[in-house]
């Protein structure tokens, strides 16, 4: 991408490592940023229309939005040349079909506010679908298993450990929380599963917290995930453990259908034990949404639709 004349516009919140990490990044180049206070869907379309903007940063679900809206074709997005998609994992099947929609250029990237950006995906560090990335300059990456702490060779799924010139030095006035993050060599445990692959791209795959205890498996449900948004007229979904008579957890869905989609949990259900094991299933149940709950970054509240699950149980 040039760098002169860089029209970004940003409608994230600037209080987020994400926002102010590129509109300082921006600044940095002598680039514009345009800022989008309130969004909707015409104000957003018209406004890289109108401003010809070169480069927007976005979370997920808006990527999700844009792939499915009616409104893409009434305006003119041909100035548009990247968008990057952070905050929360991209779906492969909203990435391509972004891809085909449009042709825009969509990177994606990981990272965390302890840290900063790790990896990015889409630039001149390659590209893989699926991936979060190569590794960024000056940045370390290692797969440990998390109870034994070895480490893992390529293609082995554990813990994501990051050694980096930009990790924090700790919680303010919280060394015990500082200690259970990096450890003794340096080592920031992000708490995320993944693994890399023979060409040094980094796969996410889970959060250790969020997986699922099912009879002694361990479920993930970003496989459940996938294996939903691959379904016709799924335009979102989340998928929890909830607390389960006979088998300590089980999977519960939260589904968001796209306009005019016919969806039933029953079928929601049926697709999944058709395509996975059986202590994979939605044995806790599936809920349609016409919206999943937030926070400011994108990121799905996963917590909120357990303690509602919870909470409803026991009326």
């Amino acid at each position: 991408m040039r760098v002169k004349y860089l029209m970004m516009m940003l409608v994230l919140p600037l209080h987020h490592v994400y926002g102010y990490s590129m509109i300082t990044g921006n600044l940095y180049i002598g680039g514009t940023t345009l800022l989008l206070p309130v969004f909707s869907p015409q104000r957003f379309l018209s406004a890289i229309e109108q401003f010809k903007v070169r480069l927007c940063p976005v979370v997920p679900h808006l990527v999700s939005f844009l792939a499915d809206t009616p409104l893409l074709d009434r305006y003119d997005l041909t100035s548009l040349e990247v968008m990057f998609s952070a905050a929360a994992p991209l779906p492969v099947s909203t990435h391509t079909n972004i891809i085909n929609k449009t042709g825009i250029n969509l990177m994606s990237g990981y990272g965390m506010t302890e840290v900063a950006s790790v990896t990015t995906n889409g630039s001149v560090y390659g590209f893989c679908l699926g991936s979060v990335g190569r590794v960024m300059p000056y940045t370390k990456v290692k797969i440990i298993d998390p109870e034994t702490g070895r480490m893992l060779a390529e293609g082995e799924e554990g813990e994501v450990c990051v050694k980096s010139l930009t990790v924090m030095l700790g919680y303010i006035n919280n060394p015990a929380a500082t200690a259970a993050m990096i450890d003794s060599d340096g080592w920031l445990h992000t708490g995320d599963l993944g693994y890399y692959n023979s060409d040094g791209f980094l796969f996410l795959t889970d959060r250790i917290k969020d997986l699922i205890k099912v009879k002694g498996f361990q479920v993930s449900p970003k496989q459940v995930e996938e294996v939903l948004m691959g379904m016709e007229g799924v335009g979102e979904v989340a998928v929890v453990g909830v607390p389960h008579p006979r088998t300590g957890e089980a999977a519960r869905a939260y589904v968001v259908p796209k306009p005019s989609a016919r969806l039933s949990p029953a079928l929601l259900q049926r697709y999944v034990a058709e395509r996975l094991a059986p202590h994979k299933h939605l044995t806790g149940g599936v809920e349609l949404l016409e919206m999943l709950p937030r926070n400011q970054s994108g990121k799905v509240l996963k917590k909120k639709l357990i303690e509602s699950y919870i909470a409803s149980s026991k009326l």
